[in-house]
């Protein structure tokens, strides 16, 4: 049994993975697996296009992470609006993490594990991350008054 890079990057952080994701290095049909990526966001500027950039750019994410990076306290709603409208299959799995009190919580992680094979980077998601990336800023900018 191989451990995934989501489960290292887990444990590095002093997570515990309830039912985590296996990767098998002996798979018998891998050559199988549907590799076709979603399409991207129309718009650049909203919250669906950002967490998109940030899953192609290999990036896991809680919905707290998204309170604080992507100003969404509805991470569950985006991505399934990735998955219905835009056709990206996005991995999640729940995780026990200790709050700060001593309780546990069970929380979601979301992330893209393999877009394509070999982990190469899906056409144009350079320059559509770079698009996404300015026009957020410019909107939360425009939201904070600073533009």
């Amino acid at each position: 049994m191989v451990r995934s890079g989501h489960q290292a990057r887990t444990e590095q952080r002093g997570l515990i993975m309830k039912n985590a994701p296996i990767q098998n290095s002996d798979e018998s049909v891998r050559d199988k697996r549907d590799y076709t990526p979603g399409v991207f966001v129309e718009r650049h500027n909203t919250v669906s296009a950002d967490v998109l950039a940030a899953l192609l750019q290999g990036e896991q994410m809680t919905g707290m992470d998204a309170v604080f990076s992507h100003n969404t306290t509805r991470l569950s709603a985006v991505v399934h609006r990735l998955e219905k409208k835009y056709g990206w299959q996005i991995d999640r799995c729940k995780v026990q993490i200790k709050t700060k009190d001593g309780r546990q919580a069970r929380i979601t992680g979301y992330w893209l594990s393999a877009l394509l094979p070999g982990g190469a980077v899906i056409a144009g998601a350079a320059a559509r991350i770079d698009k996404v990336k300015i026009a957020r800023t410019k909107r939360n900018d425009t939201m904070r008054g600073k533009a």
